[in-house]
């Protein structure tokens, strides 16, 4: 969802999100585990940090749009991996960050993962809640109007460079506490869980549940958990399934751009449904 602010609300292709979901991991984790903070601190440091390198990585783009905007994230996304994997006194190096602490919560400790899928059930929840106020605030609108037309939404007097960054913002501080939420349940992170095949699979996730739909994403990201668990089913090995995994998943792509552009729960296919 964080992602499709972005990509689906504002046209703006990033391809590096999947490093600002591993700066808020990294922030998350380094603050509770060297500094001793508590686990809420951390998350909402993860998710600043991410908004505030979101904010640099969208001062950067201002002259770009399109594949170069596209070319400059992808950069980004291998400078922040490449930092991690090299920093070592800071991040780890390859080898990662093992022992974060698990989740606290006035004393108790949340390391069940029942109970850790129903807190970060209610995360995704609130952060659909607070997407949606602000999709559909005029704030939203401003943003679908700089991605279908530019020049005309900049001829209406908008700061379009403004509405830009604001979007990248938001973006990148639910990806920041995103990545806290990951690096806390599985205690241990490493660079390469924050690679730019990440953010192509969170791309897919888009595109195919449908971009500029809150909905779509939540469809993708269900389509793409469940996939390798019914491929399963054909007992093949931990390789055959990875890449029948992806043989499947491009071929859905595909079929996806060219029937339905939009995605399967897109705008044009919502506005259809309601229609109907």
């Amino acid at each position: 969802m964080s992602l499709d602010v972005a990509l689906g609300y504002a046209g703006l292709f990033n391809i590096g999100h999947a490093a600002l979901w591993g700066i808020g991991a990294y922030t998350s984790g380094l603050l509770t585990l060297r500094f001793g903070l508590p686990f809420g601190v951390g998350l909402l440091m993860g998710g600043t940090i991410a908004a505030i390198i979101g904010f640099l990585l969208g001062l950067s783009t201002l002259r770009v749009k399109g594949d170069y905007l596209a070319l400059i994230t992808l950069g980004f996304g291998v400078i922040v991996v490449d930092v991690a994997r090299n920093w070592v006194e800071l991040t780890g190096g390859p080898r990662g960050l093992p022992g974060i602490p698990s989740v606290h919560f006035y004393g108790l400790t949340i390391s069940d993962p029942m109970h850790y899928f129903v807190i970060t059930s209610i995360f995704a929840l609130l952060t659909y809640i607070l997407l949606r106020r602000i999709i559909q605030s005029p704030f939203g609108n401003i943003l679908e109007g700089i991605r279908e037309d530019e020049v005309a939404a900049s001829t209406l007097g908008i700061n379009i460079n403004y509405y830009k960054i604001q979007a990248l913002v938001i973006s990148s501080f639910f990806a920041g506490i995103a990545g806290s939420l990951y690096a806390h349940y599985f205690a241990t992170i490493d660079p390469n869980r924050f690679t730019i095949m990440e953010s192509f699979l969170m791309i897919s996730m888009v595109i195919i549940g449908g971009a500029g739909s809150l909905y779509g994403p939540i469809v993708g990201t269900i389509f793409f958990v469940c996939l390798p668990e019914i491929i399963r089913v054909l007992r093949l090995t931990s390789t055959e399934i990875a890449a029948l995994r992806e043989i499947i998943s491009a071929i859905i792509i595909i079929l996806v751009i060219i029937y339905r552009p939009r995605g399967m729960l897109g705008r044009d296919v919502l506005v259809k449904n309601r229609k109907e």
